[in-house]
């Protein structure tokens, strides 16, 4: 779960920064590993299929975009509760 975090923090664009490409991702990926903060053997395999695993990332990324306005009117059309 951790290296998918990190994967996906250094990875998508956020509004204070663009995100990593594949060699840099890979890099810090690579470097939390050695430092022991990162599975070693999650990052090979990340590493491997990492289109794959981008791929994934951006289409969850696109079905979420698509419905954060439905989500957002649901959580302020929601009743308070007193």
């Amino acid at each position: 779960m951790a290296v998918a975090d990190v994967f996906t923090a250094i990875t998508e664009d956020r509004p204070y920064r663009p995100g990593m490409c594949r060699d840099d991702s890979m890099r810090v990926l690579n470097q939390l590993a050695a430092a022991g903060a990162l599975d070693g053997h999650i990052v090979s395999l990340l590493q491997r299929d990492y289109d794959v695993f981008l791929a994934l990332r951006t289409n969850q990324d696109a079905g979420v975009a698509k419905t954060l306005p439905v989500r957002c009117r649901q959580i302020t059309e929601a009743p308070s509760i007193s």
